[in-house]
């Protein structure tokens, strides 16, 4: 299969063989995509998943006894809380 002469010939023999099915498995293909999920759109804004995840870790962190780490978690929900309200 050196010869470039049969490497056209099969190429053309392929693309006239297949070429009535390739409309068809195109549409297949692209519509095998667009049933995928999406990523969610992102939200700019704070809203309740975020405080929980929050609010989580904190009660996490303090069963575990991380005392400082607990702290850090109760301010950054405090923040979240007043950002959220400023934004009101």
């Amino acid at each position: 299969m050196n010869d470039p002469i049969k490497i056209a010939a099969v190429i053309a023999a392929a693309v006239l063989l297949l070429g009535p099915y390739l409309p068809t498995a195109w549409k297949r293909i692209k519509a095998a995509f667009a049933s995928l999920p999406s990523l969610p759109a992102t939200n700019d804004r704070i809203d309740t998943d975020d405080l929980t995840m929050v609010l989580d870790l904190a009660n996490r962190l303090k069963k575990d006894g991380n005392k400082k780490a607990t702290q850090l978690a109760k301010q950054l929900l405090d923040a979240m809380l007043e950002l959220q309200e400023a934004t009101k």
